[in-house]
C-alpha cells in the first residue's frame, strides 16, 4: 500500500539491497567506524598490554612454553599468546582445577590490566553478532530497513 511505501524509502528490491539512501549508509558508516575502533583496541590491547599481563604469569609453565614457542613480535605470534592470557582470565576455573595457574597468580592480576585484556574481545564478539543479525534481517527476512 501506499502508506507502507511511504515509511520505507526503497521502493525497488535493487534500490532495497543499494541501500536507502543518506539514512542507510550513516548506518552502515557507524557499523564500520566501530568495527573500526574494536580493531584498534584489540591491536592497542596486544602491543602495549601484553608484556604486562605476562609478567604477572612469570613462572608459569604454560605461559612460559607458550611465549617460547611464539617469541617473535609478529601479529600473529602476539594474537596467540593474548589468546592464551585472555583463555587463562575469562575462564580461571578450568585453569585452575587443571593445575595450570594457581589463585595467586589470578589474584595478582590488577583488575583495570585484566578489563584491558578482556573487554576488546567481548566487544568484538558483538559487533560479530551485530552484523550477523543485521546481515540475516536484511537479507533473508526481507524486512526493508528505513
Amino acid at each position: 500500500t501506499r502508506a507502507a511505501r511511504a515509511s520505507f524509502p526503497c521502493e525497488s528490491p535493487a534500490e532495497k539491497y543499494r541501500g536507502c539512501g543518506q539514512g542507510c549508509s550513516r548506518r552502515r558508516w557507524a557499523g564500520w567506524t566501530l568495527t573500526f575502533v574494536v580493531f584498534v583496541l584489540i591491536v592497542f590491547a596486544e602491543y602495549a598490554k601484553l608484556d604486562e599481563l605476562e609478567s604477572y604469569f612469570s613462572e608459569n609453565e604454560k605461559v612460559l612454553r607458550h611465549k617460547r614457542f611464539r617469541e617473535g613480535y609478529d601479529p600473529i605470534d602476539r594474537y596467540h599468546r593474548m589468546s592464551l592470557m585472555i583463555d587463562i582470565l575469562s575462564g580461571p576455573k578450568a585453569f585452575l582445577k587443571a593445575g595450570l595457574v594457581t589463585e595467586a597468580e589470578l589474584a595478582s592480576v590488577p583488575l583495570t590490566l585484566k578489563r584491558w585484556a578482556l573487554w576488546p574481545y567481548r566487544l568484538a564478539d558483538v559487533c560479530i553478532i551485530e552484523i550477523i543479525v543485521w546481515e540475516v534481517w536484511r537479507r533473508w527476512c526481507d524486512i526493508p530497513i528505513p
